[in-house]
């Protein structure tokens, strides 16, 4: 852990690391939580499936604005005082949410909770490079980024059963509750460290976010975590239409699907930080990326000459998926390890990335029919990351070469 001397008050790593991980599973309880209910939820307001799928498209596009907010605003101001904000917003839009009698006011109050989400979703790395380095920063990310990307394998079996027992706005008052937990423990026992303050100005924000993109450093594993992310949400939108449709899997039984997948994930998470050890940053990131290749062409490349059973999906899978394990906490680690200073800016760029791949996954998994669509997503996907990640690589190479 790094020099604790400017600290307002002395804090527990173990601590530290337990807020983190809740406040990194806030955004995804609120966007998958609540999935199972949508059929009831349209039913209620007397809107069509699509008028409820449009409650998760605001979240997800206040979140991936105001991400590039939250940053610079906790550069300039501090973590603690930032994320308190955020967590209030978060908290108040939830019970908002519960209480809501038509679906206008349930969009409106969609967006602020959006907006308090990417608040903790973005501050958590942030708030990691802060307090960590090197090898330990990839194991705290390692175990947060984790629980955070497996989220929406579980989520929606909690979802079901509330949705089944208690009714879907039950699913906002859980929420409503999580946000107040993580707002008591972060007045209660967050730390802060004095920051240094980079963003006075518009001008400023905007310089700080140019320094950041252009430096390969960031751009090479950045773009790498989110071509892959772009791929793990194309399975996450897929799935369903895959495993009940196709391949005969019964409703009740399709919850245990993305449950059992998403194991891969912790396995990867598990496997990050003695791969860094081991091969260092650069080693074990490629080592990520050639799992993320292998799973998605592999994957076509099945479908392509066998008739379609669960263990030509389920294999590539666990592939793919252990090699987003491995990458997002030790590419994010090291996409944000050169910006100290500027470690807001960084987390909400690099955040605002990965979202941006989400949705080119989800987008592009639309323009083939199901089920060629998920593996055309991950083969694109992956070698995407492949290819950036070689580019970036070599860009900085050569600039080192100049340098000297």
């Amino acid at each position: 852990m790094k020099n604790t001397t400017d600290l307002v008050k002395p804090a527990s790593p173990k601590g530290l690391l337990v807020l983190l991980t809740l406040l990194a599973t806030l955004s995804m309880l609120a966007t998958n939580l609540y999935l199972p209910s949508l059929p009831s939820l349209a039913q209620d307001f007397g809107t069509t499936a699509g008028g409820a799928r449009g409650t998760l498209t605001v979240f997800l596009a206040a979140f991936a604005v105001s991400q590039l907010v939250w940053g610079p605003l906790s550069d300039r101001w501090g973590r603690r005082r930032v994320l308190l904000v955020g967590l209030m917003l978060y908290t108040v839009a939830s019970l908002a949410c519960a209480l809501t009698r038509g679906l206008d006011m349930l969009l409106a109050v969609r967006v602020v909770q959006g907006v308090g989400a990417c608040a903790a979703s973005t501050l958590v790395r942030a708030i990691a490079r802060d307090w960590f380095d090197g090898a330990e920063l990839s194991r705290v990310l390692a175990i947060i980024l984790t629980l955070m990307t497996a989220a929406p394998g579980f989520s929606p079996l909690l979802g079901g059963v509330i949705e089944t027992t208690l009714g879907w706005r039950a699913d906002f008052v859980l929420l409503a509750l999580c946000g107040a937990l993580a707002f008591i423990l972060t007045w209660t026992s967050m730390p802060e460290r004095q920051q240094m303050v980079t963003a006075r100005s518009t001008l400023q924000v905007m310089a700080s976010y140019r320094q950041i993109a252009k430096a390969p450093e960031f751009l090479g594993p950045t773009l790498a975590t989110s071509f892959g992310v772009g791929g793990l949400f194309a399975f996450f939108g897929s799935a369903p239409a895959i495993f009940i449709q196709h391949l005969g899997i019964s409703p009740a039984m399709f919850g245990l699907v993305p449950a059992g997948l998403v194991l891969s994930l912790f396995i990867g998470g598990a496997s990050a930080n003695p791969l860094r050890r081991k091969y260092g940053t650069g080693g074990s990131i490629l080592i990520a990326v050639s799992l993320l290749v292998v799973g998605g062409v592999g994957m076509a490349a099945l479908l392509a000459t066998q008739p379609l059973r669960c263990a030509v999906v389920i294999g590539p899978l666990v592939l793919y998926l252990c090699g987003i394990g491995i990458l997002n906490p030790v590419a994010t680690a090291a996409a944000m390890e050169p910006f100290p200073s500027n470690a807001g800016s960084a987390a909400a760029l690099n955040g605002f990335c990965q979202l941006t791949g989400a949705t080119l996954g989800t987008l592009l998994l639309e323009l083939s029919p199901l089920p060629m669509g998920l593996p055309i997503t991950l083969a694109v996907c992956s070698v995407s990351a492949l290819v950036a990640l070689a580019v970036c690589t070599a860009i900085h190479a050569a600039q080192a070469v100049d340098a000297r």
